[in-house]
């Protein structure tokens, strides 16, 4: 008996020190995947901030000279609603693709240059009902120094937005690194929850054969890796 409960003793030591180095080495691994993100971030955080010089159309009212960081509509924004905007592009920038990156909340939006329609999205989800989302877009700028901007927003639900956010030029082969290192504990957080629940899931697909009571671990893998996969595709990863 007393064999025995050592044996006992020296198996459940042995588990909890496997799972404490469980532990720190996955908060290691987190803590180096953060450092490694924002390595070297100065070098592609490189940005031109449209902000200044919009001309704004909503509901038969324009706004002219509108500073975007400081602007709010004067009214809420209902479904249908549609929201224009126009500017001019810079004539030159050090980019090589430029991009012009902007983030919309369940809107339709159309974008022309010159007049001519050189990006859409959503409007066959919002004709079918459907929903439309959040996220951001990226469209292509190259050789379109000068030209005329319009950007057509309209809303896909109630009251999705107050104002614009954020438009500007960067390089296209910047724009998923600003995203990460924009959102960097976001990212890390999202990598940790769906490695988790990979892990978690294999393991507990093997350990429910041999006692069924288990079977809970299986689920809560599934939770993981499902609010790591959602989170990744809300902050634009996946």
């Amino acid at each position: 008996m007393y064999k025995v409960s050592w044996k006992i003793f020296i198996y459940r030591t042995l588990k909890l020190m496997l799972g404490v180095l469980a532990i720190v080495a996955a908060l290691a691994s987190l803590i180096v995947l953060f450092k490694i993100t924002g390595l070297n971030a100065d070098s592609y955080d490189k940005k031109y901030i449209m902000d200044t010089g919009w001309t704004v159309q909503f509901d038969d009212r324009t706004f002219v000279n509108v500073t975007l960081s400081s602007f709010d509509f004067p009214q809420s924004i209902d479904r249908g609603d549609k929201v224009v905007l126009y500017n001019v592009l810079p004539k030159s920038t050090d980019f090589n693709l430029p991009v012009l990156k902007l983030q919309t909340y369940s809107s339709v939006i159309n974008v022309y240059l010159n007049g001519d329609r050189v990006y859409s999205y959503g409007e066959d989800i919002y004709s079918n009902n459907g929903f439309v989302g959040n996220g951001y877009h990226c469209v292509s700028v190259t050789g379109a120094g000068g030209d005329s901007i319009k950007i057509e927003l309209i809303a896909a639900e109630w009251r999705p937005f107050s104002s614009v956010e954020q438009i500007e030029l960067t390089d296209y082969s910047n724009v998923f690194k600003q995203m990460v290192v924009g959102n960097r504990i976001t990212f890390v957080a999202c990598i940790f929850l769906i490695l988790f629940g990979i892990i978690v899931m294999g393991v507990s697909g093997w350990i429910i054969i041999k006692r069924p009571v288990l079977s809970m671990l299986f689920w809560i893998g599934l939770l993981s890796l499902s609010i790591g996969t959602w989170t990744s595709c809300n902050y634009g990863f996946a």
